[in-house]
């Protein structure tokens, strides 16, 4: 449906990737980010959260609200997620083995928002720009997502920091 062109996220997304930039360090891995016009938040949530989700497949039913990201928005965002990290794919699967391993039930207790998230419980877009499209994602603590993402091997850990400084730069 509703998508632009090659390397484009289309008008309905904000982002509007112009092509890619390798990641300075990582060429032989051939790690690549968009080269977005859009100013990105210096903060990591905006792509750990969506990582997060999209390893977990879905948001657990305690902390389902109106506005959240169904089952169905989060794989239909995947493509649009690829397009912006060349790896994303690769993250996606290994932080989902982490979480398997970790065991799914134990690490929704440990690491997702307590109880239902509460009713003024902090949200990220699943896809940047676009939560009308895509729905938004109960948001974990800080510190939580840095112990999810520590859950992936360093060498990934390595990409995804690296990549999200270059995407987030201008250079």
């Amino acid at each position: 449906g509703g998508r632009g062109g090659p390397g484009c996220g289309g008008a309905f997304w904000t982002l509007q990737p112009q092509g890619m930039k390798v990641v300075l360090g990582f060429e032989e891995q051939g790690l690549q980010v968009a080269v977005c016009q859009k100013k990105l938040p210096k903060t990591q949530s905006w792509c750990f959260v969506p990582l997060i989700f999209s390893a977990l497949g879905c948001v657990p039913e305690r902390l389902m609200k109106p506005g959240t990201s169904t089952k169905a928005q989060i794989e239909a965002a995947q493509p649009i997620w690829s397009e912006l990290f060349s790896h994303w794919h690769v993250w996606r699967q290994e932080l989902r083995k982490a979480i398997e391993d970790f065991g799914v039930a134990r690490f929704e207790g440990r690491f997702l928002p307590r109880g239902d998230g509460g009713a003024k419980g902090w949200s990220t877009s699943l896809v940047f720009g676009d939560p009308q499209g895509f729905g938004r994602l109960p948001h974990p603590h800080g510190r939580e997502q840095d112990n999810i993402i520590a859950l992936l091997t360093c060498d990934s850990q390595n990409q995804l920091f690296a990549s999200v400084l270059a995407i987030t730069s201008s250079a």
